[in-house]
């Protein structure tokens, strides 16, 4: 082990800086999506009817989709801060930085 202070860069980390807030991201835009299939895909052609009875529950769940993605992404945002004025001087985060994804 190399301590707390340790950066890691290695496994996941080396496509994704920062992996948690990735899979919540993408957890949650997949269940937004798929709701909404489920709506297109009624089995008896009454999707669209039912995408009118549902106007106020998707736009609700697209509301609170962004909310949470908006949350997602000031979270990585402060972190990815913070982790630049912590490690910002060392070459390894420097590469590590150009080579990985945000997200």
């Amino acid at each position: 082990l190399k301590g707390e202070d340790h950066l890691v860069t290695g496994g996941i980390f080396s496509v994704f800086r920062h992996p948690n807030y990735t899979g919540e991201m993408i957890g949650w835009t997949g269940s937004f999506l798929a709701s909404v299939v489920a709506i297109f895909a009624a089995p008896d052609g009454s999707s669209i009817p039912l995408l009118k009875s549902m106007t106020l529950p998707l736009i609700t769940s697209v509301t609170s989709l962004m909310g949470i993605l908006f949350v997602l992404m000031a979270a990585t945002t402060g972190l990815e801060s913070r982790q630049k004025e912590k490690y910002g001087e060392k070459s390894e985060y420097v590469e590590w930085a150009k080579k990985s994804w945000k997200g």
